[in-house]
């Protein structure tokens, strides 16, 4: 018996076809710029400028240091986009139909959870996966953005997964 561990992705999958290429693909989708609505515009500009927004909230509260919070979320938005650009922009398109595939036919146990309302990855990804690993269980949070999915439902989330890791050792020692 042969257990696969697969590491969470959190980047986006859309579909690809022989005739585009799938970074080309993905620029579309990911990197246009916006100013519309604003949290896609601050998304973008804090990514492309995470430095100069440490050091104009340095110069508005007269900080010298900021707090971990704040740069926490400098550094979550610029490493998230970083990870996005590097993994799906630049050539992990290429690999997502492949590892689907591999999950599909092992019969790996998908799980996509995602909010209705996230405009970080959109809906759609989420249902690219589904199309690739027809098994695969893609459970939209009502209501929810890219963060609600778990800040605000943190039990909820906790229950989730255990579903989620109880199901798994179900099917393992079913074998």
């Amino acid at each position: 018996m042969y257990q696969v561990d697969f590491q969470s992705q959190n980047f986006p999958y859309f579909i690809t076809s022989e005739e585009e290429d799938p970074s080309e693909i993905a620029l579309k989708r990911l990197a246009y710029k916006s100013v519309w609505p604003p949290l896609l515009f601050g998304s973008a500009f804090m990514t492309w400028h995470h430095k100069t927004w440490e050091k104009i909230l340095k110069l508005v509260t007269r900080k010298r240091k900021l707090s971990f919070l704040v740069m926490d979320l400098f550094r979550h938005t610029h490493h998230s986009a970083w990870h996005t650009m590097h993994n799906v922009i630049c050539g992990g398109a290429k690999m997502m139909d492949p590892c689907l595939e591999i999950l599909r036919r092992v019969g790996a146990r998908v799980t996509v959870v995602q909010g209705s309302r996230d405009q970080v990855v959109p809906v759609e990804c989420s249902n690219n996966i589904k199309v690739m690993v027809p098994d695969a269980e893609v459970k939209i949070i009502k209501g929810a953005n890219h963060n609600k999915v778990i800040m605000g439902r943190e039990k909820q989330f906790a229950e989730d997964l255990e579903h989620i890791w109880d199901s798994v050792n179900d099917a393992v020692n079913s074998r």
